[in-house]
């Protein structure tokens, strides 16, 4: 959450790091911020991705590189007891409305920026959220409920509001408990409630890390609802830069092996507060199918069309097929682990691992 990212930076990451990983498109995740954060970004990255999908040159620089779907605003609507590593002073619990969060977002005209605006994480239990999740859900934009304290009842308003997915399942929400699941009880939603306004259980984000959630956790997952598993890396800057001390936004996080811990490494309860992962998408798959016992075609199924029908861009992305965007990897299994051949999106190769060519046919 850099108000002073760059076409340079984006590219860095999205040419150099993300396709050797297998990432062919990406959402870009704007934290909880100071609002100037949002009014400068937002409009900075839709240029961006108008580059990225025009295939404009800028300045004798050509985009070559994982594509940019759009933005995931992970906040500041939310539940302060659940904001986990995003900034008290900047989180908004209590917004009196939708003119509100425009205001706060520096949205003068939500039709010219809900193809930049992907996804919307927000608290179902905070004031007004009924309307907020409304306006976002007709503007075709994908509501996440997140770091939140609700209640199962909250969780199902929220749905039947047009809320249809949650934001990294069991990190920043309320534990499972049997006599109210929270928002975790969503996974299973009854057969009444269902039929009760067509309600589906919603997709979900998964960190497969090892670390954000227990194998057994994301196996529960699996066996309760396989089909709205979103793979998510969680990633954050600092990701492949190896143990330190780095920032996300305003907030100083320690890496240390595979764990991104806030500084101080202990809130006022004595836990460690992780900051996002930086875990890499094909070591994500693998683990996945790991922990869940799965088949790869499921764990696939996992990183690419589930993700595509969740953000609603699965007419074009998602799958091999005639019309669809041709972004492909190539990829060699070995049993314990997956190893990226190349990545190809728009038709372009935008990566090829050199030290694996002997694979490629």
């Amino acid at each position: 959450t850099n108000s002073k990212l760059s076409l340079e930076q984006i590219q860095h990451v999205s040419s150099k790091y993300l396709p050797r990983h297998g990432v062919t498109s990406f959402c870009i995740t704007i934290i909880t911020s100071d609002p100037y954060v949002y009014h400068t970004l937002l409009p900075r990255i839709e240029s961006f991705r108008n580059m990225n999908i025009n295939d404009i040159e800028h300045n004798s620089f050509k985009w070559q590189g994982a594509n940019i779907m759009g933005v995931h605003l992970e906040g500041p609507f939310l539940s302060q007891s659940k904001r986990g590593c995003h900034p008290s002073q900047y989180v908004v619990d209590h917004p009196s409305g939708v003119e509100n969060v425009c205001e706060v977002y520096g949205l003068l005209n939500l039709k010219s920026m809900r193809d930049t605006i992907k996804i919307i994480t927000i608290a179902p239990e905070i004031p007004n959220s009924p309307d907020i999740i409304k306006y976002f859900r007709d503007n075709g934009i994908t509501v996440s409920l997140g770091h939140s304290d609700s209640s199962y009842n909250q969780a199902l308003s929220g749905l039947k509001n047009g809320a249809s997915m949650l934001t990294h399942l069991f990190n920043g929400m309320k534990s499972f408990h049997h006599r109210d699941p929270g928002l975790v009880g969503l996974l299973t939603l009854a057969k009444s409630q269902k039929d009760d306004m067509d309600l589906r259980p919603p997709h979900y984000g998964i960190i497969a890390d090892g670390i954000h959630v227990h194998p057994s956790a994301v196996r529960m997952s699996y066996l309760a609802h396989k089909q709205g598993a979103v793979l998510v890396t969680d990633g954050i800057s600092a990701m492949g830069l190896g143990d330190g001390v780095h920032s996300l936004g305003e907030v100083q996080v320690q890496i240390i092996g595979n764990r991104a811990i806030v500084l101080p490494t202990h809130d006022a309860h004595g836990g460690e507060v992780l900051a996002g992962s930086v875990t890499s998408m094909d070591k994500c798959i693998n683990n996945y199918r790991t922990f869940t016992g799965c088949e790869m075609r499921e764990a696939l199924l996992a990183a690419t069309l589930h993700p595509a029908r969740a953000i609603n861009v699965d007419k074009s992305k998602g799958r091999i097929r005639q019309g669809y965007d041709s972004d492909l990897v190539l990829l060699h299994d070995t049993g314990s682990n997956l190893i990226v051949l190349q990545t190809w999106a728009g038709g372009s190769c935008v990566y090829r691992n050199e030290c694996k060519s002997k694979w490629i046919p």
